[in-house]
């Protein structure tokens, strides 16, 4: 413990990890929420008996005991929400604690025995890596997932015993293994956040491994040879390119391998020798045995690949202007008339101001086909709301609030709930969990559309839960177009609405477009953008729409707390004005003398020039009356 006690303070990321690990007489669910709100997504997990069997009551066999998920979804249902897992592990208490790596942005090294933990430290492990020992004789080594990459590379490495894990979950500390023992952690992180993975861990995982086939064949006695006759044949540019060794070196080998067919190269040995060879390939795999399987494997590729494009011809429809105009083509569809229209609307705001509440409020007006924000009448549909930053329990409250329902709870797991006049309504489902659209989501998007013949509309909350990984080194304005690309062809296939949550930048700008968070990349992806500006104290609040097929307007809204039910006032400058011309009134009345304009723009806070125009109006229209020392007074 006094060693422990010298130690450098550890950095906030897996702090408390360090001090769990000597702190064993707290619950599960004390260490899961300290999990939780370093930000990890945490989910519990089968638990053993003394004698290794399955003790959660769910039949677990195997390998499965004290690994397998507790809940539905497993690892995708994972959470960071406090509330979410108190819940859970209060159910559970003895549930184990696993975390799920692609919602906590962590890569591991899962090694299975003491050679593969030898293999890897030979390999090379970049210092600061939280290290902890698993159940059996392994060790789980965890980094940052700086790369982005979603994939799992399993019996890996010379001893077979090593997996190489960005996607699924794995088990933390303390939860008990079926022998008995406990994960532990071995070595806490140091004076940084997690490093990132070494770059032969990146290297293992993005290799192909798809084509297994050609494994066994030995490097050719005449490698050098053909190597030679296809550097002969490629433009002198490759030349240089193949004696060199810079850059991505997978890279480099694929475009070998393109030159080479381009130059006419057809035999798949002298292309892999070709690239076998070259430097760059030479410097990645001077270490390991499979430098041969690899050149083959990239060879093969390309050439199905030059030969896949000569059979295939791009379909390309050309329509003139008379054909158009004599196509009948159906109106676009509208979640809500005049405000979300067929596609991808966007819907910023910033954090707390609601926009949670305004987008549940329009979900159920569409589902139920009842009046959208007090007025406006849509059409009834299905709808599919991703909450992914919510649970259950709050989703139940907030459509209690929202419909004014009461409830009685019997128990801590039964209760009672009085609607009053709202139907809870059949067509609005909800999921609190989704995969990113780069990782199944837009399929499982695909499947609940195909299901749902009705559907209107999918609301996304938010969308950095589920927009593709960013590619390290990538274009930003690239990376955010193709957040929203992939969702804008599933909506506008399937004819409906997705209305997406963002969130604003802290900067300040008169182009409400320009307080989006992100490049202009998101805002040209998507077919419509509302950003919703409301300060923290006030009930209004501006809504401004904009978009290809809306009419570009701004609305005054107002909040009702009681219900936290949005409502439109109506245009949001007329609304100004009215607001405005009462404030003037109310600073007349309580100061009980004539003001001039610059008085009570002192007072309001307001602009002198703005006061003025307005007060001079009101004098016109008789609300005012003008004193010829150029103050005004209320009348009579």
């Amino acid at each position: 413990m006094n060693k422990l006690k010298r130690r450098t303070a550890p950095p906030p990321l897996l702090k408390e990890c360090y001090q769990l690990s000597v702190r064993y007489s707290i619950s599960n669910l004390d260490h899961a929420i300290n999990y939780a709100k370093l930000g990890l997504s945490v989910l519990p997990l089968c638990w053993s008996d003394e004698n290794g069997q399955c003790a959660c009551g769910q039949g677990h066999q195997g390998k499965e005991v004290g690994k397998a998920p507790l809940i539905h979804g497993g690892h995708l249902s994972a959470s960071s929400d406090i509330d979410q897992v108190r819940e859970w592990w209060e159910r559970w208490p003895n549930a184990n604690i696993g975390v799920s790596l692609a919602k906590s942005n962590l890569l591991v090294i899962d090694c299975d025995s003491p050679d593969a933990i030898r293999e890897i430290k030979e390999l090379g492990i970049p210092p600061g890596v939280a290290i902890s020992k698993t159940g059996g004789r392994g060790a789980h080594f965890f980094f940052h997932n700086s790369a982005g990459i979603l994939r799992r590379r399993t019996k890996w490495g010379k001893s077979g015993d090593i997996d190489l894990l960005s996607d699924g979950y794995v088990v933390l500390p303390p939860s008990k293994h079926a022998s008995g023992r406990l994960y532990q952690w071995q070595k806490p992180p140091g004076n940084g956040d997690l490093p990132s993975p070494p770059p032969w861990v990146i290297e293992a995982m993005e290799e192909d491994t798809s084509d297994q086939e050609v494994a066994d064949e030995p490097v050719p006695h005449d490698v050098e040879e053909r190597a030679q006759r296809v550097l002969q044949q490629v433009a002198p540019r490759w030349r240089r390119l193949y004696e060199e060794v810079a850059g991505d070196r997978s890279e480099r080998s694929a475009a070998l391998a393109r030159a080479a067919v381009e130059a006419g190269v057809t035999d798949l040995i002298d292309i892999a020798s070709f690239v076998y060879l070259s430097a760059s390939h030479q410097d990645k795999f001077r270490e390991r045995r499979d430098g041969w399987k690899d050149a083959l494997r990239c060879a093969k590729k390309t050439l199905e690949s030059y030969s896949s494009k000569a059979n295939e011809r791009p379909c390309v429809q050309i329509i003139n202007a008379r054909e158009l105009m004599d196509l009948h083509l159906p109106e676009p569809k509208w979640a809500i008339p005049g405000l979300i229209p067929q596609g991808v609307t966007l819907l910023a705001g910033r954090p707390k101001i609601g926009k949670s509440w305004l987008a549940l409020q329009i979900a159920v007006a569409v589902a139920t086909g009842s009046k959208a924000l007090g007025s406006i009448d849509v059409e009834a549909g299905s709808v599919l709301y991703l909450a992914l930053e919510d649970t259950h329990r709050r989703l139940q409250s907030r459509l209690e609030k929202l419909q004014g329902a009461r409830v009685k709870r019997l128990n801590s797991h039964t209760f009672d709930i009085y609607w009053g006049d709202f139907d809870p309504p059949d067509r609005l489902g909800f999921a609190i969990a989704w995969p990113r659209f780069d990782n199944g989501g837009l399929d499982a998007l695909e499947d609940w559309l195909s299901h749902h013949t009705d559907a209107r509309l999918i609301v996304i909350d938010t969308l950095a839960k589920v927009r593709p990984v960013e590619k390290a080194n990538g274009n930003v304005y690239s990376e955010d177009y193709r957040a929203i690309e992939g969702l804008k062809s599933l909506v506008d296939r399937h004819n409906v609405a997705a209305l997406v949550i963002h969130h604003l930048r802290k900067t300040v700008s008169t182009d409400p477009l320009e307080m989006i968070s992100g490049s202009t990349g998101l805002t040209g992806a998507v077919d419509a953008t509302l950003v919703l500006k409301r300060e923290r104290t006030r009930a209004d609040a501006e809504l401004y729409i904009t978009g290809r097929d809306v009419e570009e307007k701004e609305l005054a809204l107002e909040w009702d707390r009681q219900t936290a039910k949005w409502t439109i006032l109506g245009p949001a400058e007329e609304y100004r004005q009215s607001s405005l011309r009462t404030n003037i009134l109310n600073a007349l009345r309580n100061a009980g003398v004539p003001l001039r304009p610059s008085e009570v723009a002192e007072i309001m806070n307001r602009n002198p020039s703005t006061v003025r125009t307005v007060m001079w109006k009101m004098a016109n229209e008789g609300h005012l009356v003008a004193n010829g020392d150029g103050s005004y007074s209320l009348t009579h």
